[in-house]
């Protein structure tokens, strides 16, 4: 695979993790995420997606491999460390406090920010006017794709320079999906590189500048968004269907936009 325009911001190689001793859930998984880039992770279910994200957040113990963030290594930094070194994390599950306030759920992501915490609640009402709008109302009381969006607005007050989400779109309904991620497009395009997992495989290949499909752990197939929705073998590892193509499904959602990485 070509190596992404602009150089990695996010780089790994060769990498191998699990949770129990002796079993090895990512096998060998190599990425690259560059400047302004969305990459988006995807596989059938096991494929290890998520493990490699939690992985990379220092979630999970490295046994083999390499992982930096512009050209310093990330091995062996804790995740309660991660903020500080420029990598943000939504989880796909717990993502904000239910019994907290927008506003408070903000603040307690920015108690590891890098910047100014007041210049970054600006920044996150900016990408997501909902939440201003609502930043007294308790989170456990959003609906499910504003909690989504408090999720990813919590991650970026620390000021990352590359955001990890596991699975933004689940779980919600399709005009929610496409609200994510147009917000996680705009937040791209403010300077953030994107490492998506996903399981909505067509409308998260409409969306990212490269993408990756692991299976067992592994690379399987790798390309431009654009060339895995027309590449049949992306079908075949998703559906089973040797002759489908995802992008018969899907109306790219960037085209005419001048997408920055094509």
């Amino acid at each position: 695979m070509s190596e992404p325009s602009g150089g990695a911001v996010l780089a790994v190689t060769d990498l191998v993790a699990g949770y129990v001793p002796g079993v090895d859930i990512v096998r060998g998984a190599t990425m690259h995420v560059a400047d302004q880039e969305i990459v988006c992770i995807l596989g059938p279910n096991g494929a290890g997606k998520s493990t490699l994200l939690k992985a990379l957040f220092g979630l999970l113990d490295i046994r083999s491999g390499s992982v930096t963030l512009d050209g310093q290594s990330l091995l062996g930094v804790p995740a309660h460390h991660m903020p500080r070194r420029g990598v943000g994390f939504v989880p796909q599950t717990n993502d904000v406090f239910s019994n907290l306030t927008i506003a408070q759920n903000l603040l307690v992501g920015a108690t590891t920010a890098r910047a100014d915490q007041k210049a970054a609640q600006e920044r996150v009402f900016t990408w997501f006017p909902v939440l201003r709008d609502r930043r007294r109302q308790l989170a456990g009381s959003l609906s499910g794709g504003q909690r989504r969006l408090l999720g990813i607005g919590r991650a970026l007050m620390t000021s990352p320079r590359v955001l990890l989400l596991d699975e933004p779109s689940a779980g919600l309904s399709p005009a929610n999906v496409h609200e994510v991620f147009q917000r996680i497009d705009e937040v791209r395009r403010s300077g953030v590189a994107v490492a998506m997992v996903e399981q909505n495989a067509v409308e998260a290949l409409a969306l990212a500048d490269r993408g990756y499909i692991l299976d067992q752990g592994r690379e399987a197939l790798h390309g431009s968004g654009q060339d895995l929705l027309n590449d049949p073998r992306t079908a075949q590892l998703y559906l089973g269907q040797p002759s489908a193509k995802l992008a018969d499904r899907v109306e790219p959602h960037h085209e005419g936009e001048g997408h920055a990485h094509s």
